[in-house]
């Protein structure tokens, strides 16, 4: 340092160690500033992440309860009318379409099923016998399996012409049918 007095080149020494110290400080600053930035960016990754996958678990769990279909004794009517219980519904709505179609009925019958253990139903047969036209007593079953979808199946089907003039008299028809409903609830 040729020419600078001893007070400049104090000067200029103390500026350079200033400047060497603010350089050191403002690198120490952008180095933590970035591990900083890197461990946010891990934690925001992270966080997207499991929110992904809980999604995706929530879109897995909707569409497994969707596809899993409802017990059909679950959709049994546990009582339709409060005055009546389900059998004599059932004989009601047999005589009343009946009558309304024109179809006669010879034999009405229904008998209790046993019922399995811890079954979450029980069951009924209801036996008729059926005289009319083969189209009115096709409409009579069509309407009361109609009216009752899950608690009301078909067993048994036996129709036969009525004999000598069938034409005028139509058919014969044995129809067994089961009624199903909500057992008492049975505590475990």
């Amino acid at each position: 340092m040729v020419g600078l007095t001893s007070s400049a080149r104090r000067f200029v020494l103390a500026s350079a160690v200033v400047a060497a110290a603010l350089a050191a400080v403002t690198v120490c600053a952008w180095r933590w500033q970035l591990v900083a930035t890197a461990e946010v960016r891990q934690s925001l990754t992270a966080v997207q992440e499991t929110q992904a996958l809980a999604q995706q678990r929530a879109r897995a769990a909707a569409s497994a309860a969707a596809m899993s279909p409802v017990p059909w004794w679950e959709q049994l009517p546990s009582a339709i009318d409060a005055d009546r219980n389900p059998i004599e519904q059932l004989s009601a709505d047999a005589l009343g379409v009946a009558t309304k179609l024109g179809v006669e009925v010879g034999r009405l019958t229904f008998a209790p099923q046993p019922r399995a253990n811890g079954a979450p139903y029980r069951s009924t047969a209801m036996q008729v016998e059926l005289r009319g036209p083969y189209a009115d007593v096709k409409r009579w079953l069509g309407e009361l399996l109609a009216r009752r979808p899950h608690s009301l199946a078909l067993k048994s089907l036996d129709v036969r012409r009525a004999g000598e003039g069938a034409a005028q008299s139509g058919v014969t028809a044995s129809v067994e049918l089961r009624l199903y409903e909500r057992a008492a609830s049975t505590s475990p």
